[in-house]
């Protein structure tokens, strides 16, 4: 990875700190064919995870998702196919990336689950169909985007303990929360409480980006199952 492209990511890694900056890089899509972006050294590899880190980490993540996507696929291909993919259902307003983007910006500030987030949906493209009513469904996806995520992670050596919690993180990002305190006793028994409030989070994150209205029915409904495992986990 040649200094440009160092300097580039961490010019969109400054913009999604402060939200300034970033508007003067300029690339051509020929330019990755010299190997601007390639990486191959685990410096390299340490480097990028780095800069993607300031960048989902900062306040202006969503921004500068969206307004860099281009470059960012460059550097993680798996990205590419969910950029400007619409989705073709009511559930969701926003094309793949740009819903992943906003739930990057609503999950909370923790490398673990805005990692998860970016992740969470990349095996959507591969696994759309469509039904006789022309609307699209996607069943499969967590366990397809849970292999994308996977390769990314071992090729930007992901510390284990991250990686193993983003994958299964991933897998179960859809996982049907129930709203009485019998069925979510049973996921504490199931996933564990720690795992179980991570998978809160990143359900409510992902309910957010759906619609324009980021207070929706599931996302309500949500917010209701984490008061009651809330309730029980200080109880217990």
């Amino acid at each position: 990875m040649n200094n440009a492209a160092r300097d580039m990511l961490v010019a969109i890694s400054e913009f999604a700190q402060s939200g300034r900056g970033a508007d003067v890089l300029s690339y051509k899509n020929e330019d990755n064919n010299d190997g601007l972006f390639s990486y191959t050294q685990t410096e390299d590899s340490d480097f990028i995870r780095g800069e993607l880190q300031k960048i989902i980490m900062g306040k202006f993540a969503t921004d500068a998702l969206i307004k860099y996507a281009d470059i960012l696929k460059l550097i993680i291909p798996e990205i590419a196919p969910s950029i400007g993919f619409e989705q073709r259902t009511k559930y969701h307003d926003f094309d793949v990336w740009t819903h992943i983007a906003k739930s990057v910006g609503y999950a909370p500030f923790e490398p673990t689950l805005r990692f998860t987030m970016m992740f969470h949906d990349i095996g959507k493209p591969d696994c759309m169909t469509i039904d006789e009513n022309g609307a699209g469904h996607f069943r499969g996806h967590g366990e397809r985007g849970k292999v994308l995520a996977e390769g990314i992670m071992k090729r930007l050596n992901f510390p284990k303990e991250m990686f193993d919690k983003i994958s299964l993180l991933i897998l179960n990002h859809d996982y049907r929360i129930p709203e009485d305190e019998a069925g979510i006793r049973e996921l504490i028994e199931m996933f564990g409480k720690e795992f179980l409030g991570e998978l809160f989070m990143c359900e409510i994150a992902d309910s957010m980006a759906r619609k324009t209205n980021t207070e929706t029915e599931m996302t309500i409904s949500l917010r209701a199952s984490l008061k009651i495992f809330k309730h029980i986990v200080d109880n217990t």
